[in-house]
């Protein structure tokens, strides 16, 4: 899986001191991003800013949902999921589609991102179009307007470029959850889900989520199914991308 901001079910002490104090407020909240990443939402397209403006104006964010937090450095000995790297999901990476430039095309991509994108990955990936009817989920905790913070990026979006192949309902444990999809408490939520229904099909990169490292010779071991898709928009589903249409997850709901 892959990026944005940390969501924390603390009290607040784990968090970066702007981002609490914005956070008791219920303004918009976000990490000290790094400088790079300040102009995201100045170099995005219209069409997308004024998406991430209708969403943070006409939508509430929950009071229950988590938080942002700071990066973990190092990573606690607590950290949710975490094992040691010798079980984690370590497979070379095989592309079913031999032809890497092609794949690169069907996605929309460079092939030097096609490279990044599938070290997220663990053994065989295919490239896949996924078909009308197909259930894709996401995992999310904040939407937050980093513009209005000064900062310049929009995080943790309801719509990304990856997504789980089931439910985060299916896991028996947020334990489990941690360490089937490799998602780093760094960059999503828990609490909170999106299911969307294929409408328009759409090319994506199927296989095993392959392990996280958060140090100290940890990881997140992954192993559960992921989807990387670049190129999906609202045209491509049957939803709309709005708050009113997230879940609450068997987490969320343990601690509500």
């Amino acid at each position: 899986m892959s990026g944005g901001t940390t969501y924390s079910r603390s009290d607040g002490t784990d968090l970066l001191e702007d981002t609490w104090g914005a956070i008791k407020d219920r303004v918009d909240a976000g990490e000290i991003l790094d400088p790079a990443h300040r102009s995201q939402y100045e170099a995005a397209s219209k069409e997308n800013q004024q998406r991430y403006d209708r969403l943070i104006a006409n939508e509430k964010i929950p009071n229950d949902m988590g938080c942002a937090r700071a990066p973990f450095s190092p990573a606690p000995a607590d950290y949710p999921g975490a094992v040691d790297q010798s079980l984690g999901h370590q497979k070379p990476v095989v592309l079913n589609n031999t032809n890497k430039q092609s794949v690169a095309n069907r996605l929309g991509i460079s092939t030097i991102q096609l490279e990044r994108e599938l070290a997220n990955f663990s053994g065989e990936v295919t490239l896949f179009e996924l078909p009308e009817g197909t259930t894709i989920y996401r995992t999310i905790g904040l939407v937050v307007n980093e513009k209005s913070m000064g900062k310049g990026e929009i995080t943790n979006k309801l719509l990304g470029q990856y997504f789980e192949v089931s439910s985060p309902d299916k896991y028996e444990s947020i334990i489990e959850f941690y360490q089937k999809t490799a998602v780093k408490i760094e960059w999503n939520g828990d609490q909170y889900h999106v299911a969307y229904t294929i409408k328009k099909p759409v090319y994506a990169l199927v296989g095993t989520a392959g392990m996280q490292h958060i140090g100290d010779g940890r990881v997140l071991p992954g192993g559960a199914g992921q989807y990387y898709i670049q190129g999906i928009t609202e045209e491509h589903i049957n939803e709309e991308v709005s708050l009113n249409n997230i879940i609450k997850t068997q987490f969320g709901k343990g601690r509500s």
